[in-house]
């Protein structure tokens, strides 16, 4: 049989950074449903303040401060999440790609090192592999994980290599194509 390796320096960019970002929290964590659930629920509230405008004097008005209130903080949710988002990329000075770990994948496990400190993951262990469009992410647990930015030639051959490791109710492809 033939062993295959792979050795990929972890250099994150801003933009994959913020891929990262995006989908871990607002996708896998799901924490865009607090916003539009309050947006939902203010917005219903704003509709039944409406629809009692003959009956109630002041209807309208407070219809109108609910709307403006269940429209605004989710948007202000939004923006501050990819404002910190920004704000991180720029604390970790990610513009110039440093070097954060280094990942070898074989055939037997998953190898990080991280300056001199060397963990080893066996593939079984593995919580979740996703494949975003400028990176991979490989899920040690629940939630940490580990970033294999896509090669120049195109992530398609380290992600079958992947796929052939993982099981495929713990992997996800988010990229959409076959590449």
């Amino acid at each position: 049989m033939d062993k295959r390796e792979y050795h990929i320096e972890g250099r994150i960019t801003p933009a994959v950074f913020r891929e990262f970002s995006v989908y871990d929290i607002l996708v896998r964590r799901r924490r865009w449903k607090g916003p539009a659930l309050f947006a939902l629920i203010m917005c219903a509230f704003a509709a039944l303040c409406y629809l009692m405008r003959t009956i109630r004097q002041g209807a309208v008005l407070l219809g109108t401060v609910l709307l403006v209130i269940g429209l605004v903080l989710p948007i202000w949710y939004i923006l501050a999440f990819f404002l910190s988002i920004r704000a991180q990329s720029k604390q970790l000075k990610l513009s110039t790609a440093p070097l954060a770990y280094t990942i070898g994948l074989s055939d037997e496990k998953v190898t990080v090192t991280i300056r001199e400190e060397r963990l080893d993951y066996g593939w079984d262990s593995l919580y979740l592999a996703v494949r975003l469009k400028r990176c991979a992410a490989l899920y040690v647990g629940e939630n940490q994980a580990y970033l294999l930015p896509s090669p120049a030639e195109g992530s398609g051959p380290l992600w079958a290599f992947i796929c052939s490791h993982v099981p495929e109710a713990k992997r996800e492809d988010r990229r959409g194509d076959n590449t």
